[in-house]
């Protein structure tokens, strides 16, 4: 039992490691990177997602392709061990199921049974989500784990509340791990392929099933009346540490002679007409969902991207919404994107020259973990053009001598006439902002950065 007990302590130790490290390479994300931008895009290739984001999304197979196989390999071999011990959100939501223990009995929710009756749903879930991935939206891979917690670690960072995260724990205090187990698209990814594993937890004839691995699994996975742990199993080990008659063994899967199936749990699996039936039924709604990605006119027309970022159809596409180019941009110009600009901009970083101007220091393309900003060469670099406003110049309105626009100006890209009014040289000016932040009249400024695409 004490070597038992070592196993799942070190499962773990491990996973809360890889939490560790993932926070100390959010919130150490600042100009320059140095060697935590590479880590940080090695460890994020743990997520099979990801490569299959970059196969589909830009028909390539990138250098690092091989990390996510090892998380592919491991599931064979012994199903969902990423999940416990590597992944950081779910090192993150096990503590906070262990907390919920504290509760008195969950505050009356039958974890069990609420887990039990959502399992028929989570290949649904699974199957809505690579419908809607398969239309180009990226929404699909925000919900996976190093993307989202990623997210809200850079929104704690910036003062704003991780709303998502909240709603997560919360639900994790109440019904344990029901968001590795039905919701997250790489546990439910990991799950399918975890039915074909070699190795994982099976009961030996000396079960007497008195449930009390059942009652002790996070989510609803344990050996019980089938025998064998179901496939979303997250190897945990908590089925092991309370059996009583230590049935419980990690062997391999095939060796399945003692294995017991209970007809009761036969009613509660999904037939292959009803899946299809449901499945048709979810590829109209992501078909909806798509249809419903609109955009703003608004954002349309004076959205600002990274440099180096892919045209505006293909950035929206390839852009996760991690938020890690809006932590790492030393000069503070990137923002996340408001709801009000519509679902297919929201949370997309844009360059606010007003804020911040673009130094060009390219740590947003360091981190970029989908290719939606480019490592491209300072030389290639338009963000945008510059256009003034003479309504507004204080040279042109007022006859005022002002040309501060120009001495911000890095590239020396705004020239002035004989009167010392301001205006641009197209082919110098690269959309930096410098001078759209300099610009001393209040409110707007009389010198604006606009895309390419818009001039």
């Amino acid at each position: 039992m004490k070597i038992r007990r070592s196993i799942s302590t070190f499962m773990t130790v491990t996973g809360s490691l890889a939490l560790l490290l993932f926070i100390f390479l959010i919130s150490n994300s600042t100009y320059p990177l140095d060697w935590r931008g590479t880590v940080l895009l090695w460890f994020t290739g743990l997520d099979p997602w990801l490569l299959i984001n970059h196969i589909y999304l830009q028909g390539s197979i990138p250098d690092w392709a091989w990390i996510a196989g090892l998380t592919v390999l491991s599931t064979l071999i012994w199903g969902r061990v990423f999940c416990s011990w590597i992944c950081p959100l779910g090192a993150l939501l096990k503590w906070f199921d262990k907390l919920g223990l504290l509760l008195p009995k969950r505050l009356g929710i039958k974890k069990q049974k609420a887990l039990e009756a959502a399992g028929v749903y989570r290949y649904y879930w699974l199957f809505f989500i690579a419908v809607v991935f398969l239309l180009s939206s990226n929404w699909a891979l925000f919900v996976t784990p190093f993307t989202l917690l990623g997210h809200e670690l850079v929104r704690i960072l910036l003062g704003t509340i991780p709303w998502v995260i909240i709603i997560i724990v919360l639900a994790t205090l109440l019904l344990g791990r029901f968001w590795c187990t039905y919701v997250c698209p790489t546990g439910l990814l990991l799950a399918l392929i975890s039915r074909a594993r070699l190795y994982g937890y099976t009961t030996n004839q000396s079960c007497t099933q008195c449930g009390k691995c059942t009652a002790a699994c996070p989510a609803a996975a344990a050996p019980g009346a089938e025998g064998r742990a179901r496939e979303w199993c997250l190897v945990c080990g908590d089925c092991v540490e309370v059996c009583p008659q230590q049935s419980i063994q990690w062997r391999a899967t095939m060796k399945s002679g003692s294995i017991r199936r209970d007809p009761a749990l036969h009613h509660k699996t999904t037939s292959r007409r009803q899946f299809i039936a449901g499945a048709a039924v979810l590829s109209g709604a992501a078909a909806i969902w798509e249809m419903t990605q609109i955009r703003t006119a608004q954002a349309h027309e004076r959205v600002l991207r990274p440099p180096g970022a892919q045209p505006e159809d293909k950035f929206s596409t390839l852009c996760d919404r991690c938020g890690r180019c809006i932590k790492v941009c030393p000069t503070h110009a990137l923002w996340a994107m408001p709801l009000s600009s519509g679902w297919i901009d929201f949370e997309t970083p844009q360059l606010i020259p007003r804020r911040g101007n673009c130094d060009l220091c390219l740590a947003c393309q360091e981190v970029c973990p989908t290719g939606a900003i480019r490592p491209i060469p300072v030389e290639e670099i338009k963000i945008g053009r510059a256009v003034v406003d003479q309504s507004r110049c204080l040279a042109w309105r007022d006859g005022k001598l002002c040309f501060l626009c120009g001495e911000y100006c890095p590239y020396l890209a705004i020239a002035c006439d004989d009167m010392t009014r301001p205006w641009v040289m197209e082919d110098l000016c690269i959309g930096c902002g410098a001078c759209e932040y300099g610009c001393p009249v209040e409110g707007v400024a009389a010198i604006q950065v606009f895309p390419l695409q818009n001039n």
